[in-house]
């Protein structure tokens, strides 16, 4: 029989195992007398954030005596009072882990703090100043409202959707959904609203609190990739546009963005790549489209959905509504990811908008303004005035008794 032997690997494991071990006896041995640990040691190291997205963080009781926020690395709700002119905190309630978003009830006495990575809602009885209930809601849940009859349905919206399986490969982030809770009695199986969409992120409702509006955060823009070896195959990339200088390199071969325009997928040269190309491989052709929902309308009486608005963006956020328009403005980012090279983008590759959707009957875009609009994009060097005007990456929208949106 071939005589066993010790493979290499496991042997210098076994001599590194033994070095250490006698390291550690020659430590102990020389070690003498009582080792003392010190009160003050050095310093911890930085406390690392899970940066949470914080949806609605602060909250007004109806009654204007107290402001709520939720202190998310805390994992607490702070309390102030708002009597004396300045606020003072009166109180830290400990709460879930990440809270982001919190949503008071029209009695005063109820906050429910949605926490994103506890996957829970917290009720606070904000007269004891303590958490009564908890209730599990589903995979990273970041907002909550009161709407429908009597503001008596709690709405809180989930947007994780677990694992979903495609191919041989399993992917996180589902179609997200909405969970309808009796606010009266948050212990009874709440209902579920699903296939809101990829990743809904925040809540907001119609005056009379009839319909609930969900915007969905990774909502996408009508663009989608090809295949570097179906472009490869079909012709090649488009000719660079500007051309090359001079002496560089050939560029590397790549996938394609590509768009489509409501009939088909098309390349900036305007190729076809869905259903009506001319492909070497038919079987190679986008034989898909993309659903595009911005925003989710929901009957709050029925707890079902009732109409999607597309068009509003690429990434949507917080929303407020205007009750004397009938409107709903959608704070978003809009990318021009189907544009190659630089200098055709100009500096300009993501839009920072303000969307508006109308609401009173059919809800459809209105309209979108460039929070941006006045930059001039033909000066590549900008200006002060321009930079000190400018914003990015728009996070809430409020609007004022008086009309005023900010």
């Amino acid at each position: 029989m071939p005589r066993p032997y010790l493979p290499l690997k496991y042997f210098r494991a076994l001599l590194a195992t033994a070095v250490l071990l006698s390291l550690i006896v020659l430590w102990l041995v020389g070690s003498s007398g009582t080792r003392v640990a010190l009160a003050q040691g050095n310093p911890p190291p930085s406390f690392l954030n899970f940066e949470a997205p914080q949806i609605h963080p602060l909250a007004l009781t109806p009654d204007g005596t107290r402001l709520l926020a939720v202190n998310t690395p805390n994992a607490t709700l702070s309390v102030f009072q708002l009597i004396s002119g300045t606020p003072v905190l009166t109180a830290e309630i400990p709460v879930g882990l990440e809270p982001v978003s919190v949503a008071v009830r029209s009695d005063n006495r109820q906050a429910w703090v949605v926490n994103w990575l506890s996957d829970s809602v917290s009720i606070v009885d904000l007269t004891t100043g303590n958490v009564v209930s908890t209730m599990d809601v589903g995979d990273e849940p970041t907002d909550v409202i009161f709407a429908g009859p009597g503001n008596n349905k709690a709405f809180v919206c989930v947007s994780g959707g677990g694992l979903q399986t495609v191919g041989f490969s399993q992917m996180t982030g589902g179609s997200g959904a909405i969970k309808v809770f009796d606010a009266n009695n948050p212990a009874s199986p709440p209902a579920t609203i699903d296939n809101i969409g990829k990743q809904p992120r925040a809540l907001a409702r119609n005056a009379d609190g009839s319909r609930v509006f969900v915007s969905v955060f990774e909502s996408g823009n009508q663009t989608t990739i090809v295949p570097e070896s179906v472009v490869s195959a079909n012709g090649g990339l488009p000719a660079p546009n500007p051309p090359l200088r001079p002496g560089l390199p050939a560029p590397p071969n790549t996938g394609l963005i590509v768009r489509w325009n409501g009939s088909d997928w098309l390349d900036e040269i305007d190729r076809k790549w869905g259903p009506g190309s001319n492909l070497v491989d038919p079987d190679k052709r986008i034989q898909y489209t993309l659903a595009d929902v911005d925003l989710v309308v929901i009957d709050a009486g029925l707890s079902s959905v009732n109409a999607r608005v597309r068009g509003i963006g690429t990434h949507i956020g917080n929303m407020a509504f205007d009750p004397t328009t009938q409107r709903l403005f959608v704070a978003n980012l809009n990318d021009i990811n189907q544009v190659r090279f630089e200098p055709n983008l100009s500096g300009k590759f993501q839009a920072s908008r303000i969307s508006t959707v109308n609401t009173a009957g059919t809800p459809g875009l209105l309209g979108t303004f460039d929070l941006n609009g006045f930059v001039d994009f033909g000066n590549p060097a900008s200006s002060d005035a321009d930079r000190q005007l400018s914003l990015a990456l728009p996070a809430d929208v409020v609007r004022q008794s008086d009309g005023t949106v900010y």
